[in-house]
């Protein structure tokens, strides 16, 4: 998987120094509503899955709800079966692709913005078992 340019190089370091000093609002949505399906998931998840979609013009929403499927929103979750790993069940060689050298699919974050990319790319959520829908 290649890396769209090289703003892609920058995205995840800016997106994580936003999030250390509080410069991105991650309070609300791109719509400006705080909607959750069924139970809340964890802050972590909704800021991580906040910051992924408006880096890259995704839905939060989608995010959230994928995570829920892929993992209950673990994200030190791993399948067995398939080797996939955190909230958005990263397969490691996937993973590997993604091109973010040492940074863990475990990390919230680091997963989102991997998820949000990929399915801004691929234009939607085909390489997830689940679907946001």
């Amino acid at each position: 998987m290649r890396l769209r340019s090289r703003l892609d190089l920058l995205v995840l370091p800016a997106a994580l120094a936003a999030i250390a000093i509080g410069t991105v609002d991650l309070a609300r949505g791109a719509n400006g509503h705080d909607r959750r399906d069924g139970p809340a998931p964890p802050a972590v998840i909704v800021k991580a899955a906040r910051l992924a979609a408006a880096v890259y013009g995704v839905s939060a929403d989608e995010m959230i709800r994928v995570s829920r499927c892929e993992s209950v929103h673990w994200t030190d979750y791993t399948n067995e079966r398939s080797g996939a790993k955190g909230p958005w069940q990263w397969i490691p060689s996937s993973w590997r692709a993604q091109g973010i050298p040492g940074h863990s699919p475990y990390d919230p974050y680091a997963a989102a913005l991997a998820t949000a990319r990929a399915v801004s790319r691929d234009g939607g959520w085909r390489q997830w078992d689940c679907k946001p829908w």
